[in-house]
């Protein structure tokens, strides 16, 4: 614990107005100085309030922001702004104010300090080396060109290279080369033989730092692609083991804490200005996205691996975190970990959001499609929050149609629901799985009842209606008074918004120009009642969505079914009400946008 009058003399030594001077321009006005808030975002940002209404005070020795409340000391500023902890505030303070760092309670704790700094400098010191290795590494640079990084970014986020030599190191450490980087995990120690070699070799390093630009962590990116290589490697600090003066052993501390993420630092002004953080599972796709302008972006410090103390951090620099996951076996397994990962550190005034990329896409790939950054930001904004994928995957692993299959859902839920300590957010979501196992499902099963249920459905929607049809005719579309039902409909405030297939709707209306006219005549027609019509290629669903309260699937064709003659089939369609038919119509909308704004873009 650090004492309290050295809190006192470091607040009275600090300039406070120098301290933010230096990330906010400030103003000086009469006794005090004003500037932009760096704490919250305008929608429209006025400039001349925005300025006046934060104010640094020197001789109060606080900051206030009059629009957002932002309030606090330098102390406090540090720790909101750089999201430290108190220590490393207060640490990061005293090298500013030019005082002695901050005494430490007990000599275990000095110890244990004394032990962190030392790794911490022989992580640095193997940093510096590989950050030289790095210009003359021809396939390294290769693949971070291929990857769209440019030396500034590189240089940036302190990127080097571990040459293909199984002793680098030695060269650099000389006769300590065995147990600092041993300490360190930079070296592995054969048990055979006692011999050591380097643990990272012909990789690009990825550095993690603190608020200090201190080194607490390094990541490998494998350059060769040999068989049975792990992509990424790290290193692994071996802390020692002390006697304790009642005879157990304790174990110091590593350099780099559980909660260590890939370029936290450099995210930190990217959060605040755009609102939010992306977490992304790949050291390398971070840089990709800082280069595309998603300044927010960070990744865990060991790859793929995504842990609860990550969010906790996270959160102590903004209130919405996004996580993005591939549509593979494998993203939906890392996504369902992350999402169990993730509930303890869930507070009721934040959120987390999963961002799932297009099929068989990560978030490079997503960055490399035509106009890449503007679909991310796309798929960003069609982010599901951490409740609803806790319902679809509640969903997709029972049987509903048993008690037995019913009954697993709500002991699995119980289970995780243990783990959320937000008790307004536990209490919604234990709501929200009952509704889960309470669906009432009913049958349609000919054109009639589909044509009265899609009328009523219209007729009853309060904000929205969903259809999705890959066929759009003039003779489906005129069963019944469709186009004046969604106009009444639209005039009373509900968005009606239909999805149909460019690729179905083109083949079938070649066959015929008098086709290919009542089509597009029944297209314009859905668009002048006012509906939004989307063209999804490859889509050959047939969905009904209305508000959050139903949801009618099933083989009917809503706007081109006939209702007689040797077209007409026999169609069956499943209404499914209340249980987790929001959380699906969400999911649907959020498929059929994706697959629609990769093909406009």
């Amino acid at each position: 614990m650090i004492p309290q009058d050295y809190i006192q003399q470091l607040v009275l030594k600090a300039d406070i107005a120098e301290i933010i001077g230096r990330v906010v321009s400030l103003k000086r006005v009469k006794m005090n100085f004003v500037g932009r808030c760096p704490f919250h975002q305008k929608e429209a940002p006025d400039e001349a309030s925005d300025v006046i209404a934060f104010t640094v005070s020197p001789v109060k020795r606080f900051y206030h922001c009059f629009s957002c409340g932002a309030h606090g000391s330098v102390i406090g500023f540090m720790m909101k702004f750089n999201g430290l902890s108190f220590r490393d505030a207060v640490s990061q303070l005293a090298v500013a104010a030019a005082m002695d760092p901050p005494p430490e309670a007990e000599p275990s704790r000095i110890n244990q300090s004394t032990e962190m700094r030392q790794m911490r400098e022989t992580l640095e010191t193997a940093l510096r080396y590989y950050q030289g290795e790095l210009p003359g590494a021809d396939k390294a640079i290769t693949l971070l060109k291929g990857a769209g990084i440019s030396g500034a970014t590189a240089k940036r986020f302190r990127i080097g290279y571990a040459p293909d030599s199984w002793d680098n190191l030695a060269s650099v450490f000389g006769h300590s080369y065995r147990t600092r980087c041993a300490e360190a995990g930079l070296v592995v120690v054969k048990e055979e033989d006692g011999k050591a070699y380097d643990r990272l070799r012909d990789r690009i390093i990825f550095p993690t730092v603190n608020g200090r630009d201190q080194v607490l962590g390094l990541s490998g990116l494998a350059v060769s692609t040999r068989p049975h290589i792990a992509q990424y490697l790290r290193n692994t600090a071996q802390p020692k083991k002390r006697r304790q003066s009642g005879g157990a052993d304790t174990i110091g501390p590593g350099a780099e804490d559980k909660g260590s993420m890939f370029g936290l630092q450099q995210a930190i002004v990217g959060m605040r200005a755009e609102g939010f953080a992306v977490l992304v599972q790949d050291c390398l796709d971070v840089l990709r996205l800082h280069e595309a302008g998603l300044r927010n972006a960070v990744a865990p410090s060991v790859a793929g691996k995504m842990r609860t103390e990550n969010l906790t951090r996270l959160f102590r620099s903004t209130a919405v975190v996004t996580l993005c996951y591939p549509r593979t076996q494998r993203g939906a397994r890392d996504a369902w970990a992350a999402m169990q990962a993730a509930l303890p550190a869930l507070r009721d005034d934040v959120q987390v959001r999963f961002a799932l990329m297009p099929e068989g896409l990560g978030p490079g790939d997503v960055l490399r499609q035509t106009d890449g950054a503007a679909l991310f930001r796309l798929l960003l904004d069609a982010a599901v929050p951490l409740s609803q994928y806790f319902l679809q995957g509640l969903a997709s692993q029972a049987d509903f149609r048993s008690i037995e299959g019913r009954s697993k859902v709500l002991g699995t839920a119980d289970q995780m629901l243990e783990r959320v300590v937000a008790p307004n957010f536990k209490a919604q979501l234990a709501d929200a799985v009952q509704q889960l196992v309470d669906d009432q499902l009913e049958l349609l099963d000919s054109v009639d009842e589909h044509d009265h249920w899609l009328a009523n459905a219209i007729r009853t929607a309060n904000s929205r209606l969903v259809i999705v049809s890959p066929w759009v005719t003039s003779a489906g579309i005129h069963r019944f008074n469709l186009c004046a039902n969604i106009a009444t409909a639209i005039a009373r405030g509900v968005r009606v918004d239909i999805y149909t297939d460019p690729e179905f709707n083109t083949q079938l209306r070649r066959r015929s120009p008098a086709a290919q006219a009542l089509g597009a005549s029944a297209e314009r027609e859905l668009q002048q009642a006012g509906a939004y019509l989307h063209r999804v290629p490859r889509m050959h669903s047939k969905i009904v969505g209305i508000d959050d309260h139903a949801l009618c699937i099933g083989s009917f064709n809503w706007l081109s079914a006939a209702k007689s003659g040797s077209y007409r089939r026999h169609e069956v369609s499943l209404v499914h009400r209340h249980g987790d038919v929001g959380i699906r119509i969400a999911g649907l909308l959020a498929t059929l946008n994706a697959g629609r704004d990769m093909n406009t873009a």
